[in-house]
């Protein structure tokens, strides 16, 4: 069976987008490809488990959505790779259970299909993310003052994007680089970091949650400005390529300390040592 990311399924769409009429069999093809790689959000693994009871709702809706664009969504992924078009159908389905949570915050007895006031944000506005349960991100101390210029916000950003962007088969590298700066940062103790705290906070968190729990330390940090989509899409592309019979976001963060210690080697030297949450002068 194809998947959704793969280059089989964008040849099949291709030729049958092309057509006229459309094959009889599309639609349907496409409706069983997304209902089987949007399996995980049903499952009791999904990080949003908590919202079972919805799941499929939610993904109904998703579906709806690729089906009415097809032709756009054709058109913008059929040149990306296979990571690049799974994390795009990631992005909306965390657009539409981010969504989902806002609602039910507001009002618990709202209804989960989304009103034409309220769509999703697209995955070119404010960050594509999901809300978080409360406690999941370690309660980093912040200075206020930290990123209130927005020189600093810009750099901070620029040099995240860059970090998500690098080439690897460990996308845990990166996960484990950035919580590590955040120790560094905050814990005063420890300001060469710790990777023995890394793999404590990560400690039988998949890799999608070790990402959740990033993006929530940078909202607190840089509460109430919000964070652009293409900070994390790197990454996101990433955690969204097949693997096996899931995700690589699916599977368990695992470094050894040592890895630990050389992907942070590697990565400094990629984007140069002093290039961190905010340049050496202006700590």
């Amino acid at each position: 069976m194809m998947k959704f990311g793969s280059d089989e399924f964008f040849e099949y769409l291709g030729l049958g987008l092309c057509a006229d009429p459309w094959p009889e069999d599309l639609t349907d093809t496409v409706v069983r490809v997304l209902y089987r790689d949007l399996e995980y959000y049903r499952s009791e693994g999904s990080r949003y488990r908590d919202y079972l009871d919805d799941a499929d709702e939610v993904i109904d809706n998703v579906v709806i959505r690729v089906l009415t664009h097809l032709p756009d969504i054709y058109q913008k992924c059929c040149s990306r790779s296979a990571g690049e078009r799974n994390g795009y159908l990631l992005r909306m389905v965390e657009n539409e259970f981010k969504s989902l949570i806002r609602r039910k915050k507001r009002s618990p007895e709202q209804p989960v299909g989304f009103s034409r006031e309220e769509e999703p944000a697209s995955e070119d506005e404010a960050l594509s993310g999901m809300e978080y349960r409360k406690g999941a991100a370690p309660d980093f101390r912040f200075d206020e003052a930290l990123f209130s210029d927005e020189a600093d916000r810009r750099l901070l950003f620029r040099v995240t994007e860059k970090i998500c962007r690098l080439k690897t088969d460990q996308p845990e590298i990166l996960l484990a680089f950035l919580m590590n700066r955040f120790i560094a940062e905050f814990e005063l103790s420890r300001r060469n970091g710790s990777p023995e705290m890394v793999q404590a906070y990560f400690k039988d968190k998949t890799l999608f949650e070790a990402r959740d729990m990033i993006v929530e330390i940078y909202r607190r940090m840089l509460s109430p400005a919000e964070i652009p989509g293409s900070v994390f899409k790197g990454l996101d592309e990433k955690l969204g390529m097949p693997a096996g019979s899931g995700l690589v976001g699916d599977r368990l963060f695992d470094l050894r300390e040592k890895q630990i210690k050389d992907g942070t080697t590697w990565i400094n030297r990629k984007i140069g040592k002093k290039e961190a949450f905010k340049e050496d002068e202006k700590r």
